[in-house]
């Protein structure tokens, strides 16, 4: 299983990544501190699960809208 976390905290990225890693044997387990590492590593590893941080998702359907 390869996953995504996607949080501006370095710590808590840190933490769940470790956590994920180590208790439930994630195959890959990626990290993204902003919207646009994160919609990088989304298209280069192609997660089954995102754990995203609501501002990214907001901040990303904001500038969707204003390129619309």
């Amino acid at each position: 299983m390869r996953i995504l976390i996607a949080l501006p905290q370095a710590d808590m990225r840190s933490a769940l990544g470790f956590y994920l890693r180590n208790k439930l044997d994630a195959d890959e387990v990626a990290e993204a501190a902003d919207t646009q590492t994160m919609l990088e590593q989304a298209k280069a590893t192609q997660p089954g699960i995102i754990l995203l941080d609501w501002s990214f998702a907001a901040h990303y359907l904001r500038s969707r809208d204003r390129q619309g």
